[in-house]
């Protein structure tokens, strides 16, 4: 880990254990985006570990939907595709707070990527050649997207 990564990760575990306090539970959003080659969409957050789909909170009185596509655009650039669709609800735990996620998937588009505060990378993969440090639960949803693994609540 870099070093001013080792300096925010307990700022973000202190925030975490803080929001567990006030709100146990907490609603995700995230897009398995998929490339007309084959290729999925995944991000590199700069304040935590590894390659993730795009995703984030659900805003108050926002929809599920309408998070995803946000944060989507927000973290990646991505334009045009198709419609979202529900691909499956999970639930993980982080900090002693319950953080359930809806994950749709959308076929198509490009990215006009920028890096920003909350994102240091973006790209389109193989989903047989990921890069190394991809999330477990990034790989996990691919397995079952491809029919390699039973679909499972838990992120």
């Amino acid at each position: 880990m870099r070093p001013r990564r080792l300096l925010l990760f307990p700022l973000r575990f202190a925030l975490a254990w803080l929001r567990a306090l006030l709100s146990p539970a907490s609603l995700g959003a995230s897009v398995l985006c998929r490339n007309a080659a084959g290729q999925i969409l995944l991000v590199r957050p700069r304040f935590a570990p590894g390659w993730v789909f795009p995703g984030g909170g659900v805003g108050r009185g926002e929809s599920f939907e309408a998070a995803a596509r946000r944060e989507l655009v927000e973290e990646s650039g991505h334009y045009g595709g198709g419609e979202l669709t529900l691909f499956g609800l999970y639930v993980r735990r982080f900090a002693g707070v319950s953080n359930h996620i809806a994950l749709f998937r959308l076929e198509g588009g490009e990215i006009a990527f920028r890096p920003g505060f909350e994102i240091a990378e973006a790209g389109w993969f193989d989903p047989e050649a990921l890069p190394a440090k991809t999330q477990p639960g990034v790989r996990r949803r691919l397995a079952e997207l491809a029919g390699k693994a039973p679909r499972s609540p838990r992120w």
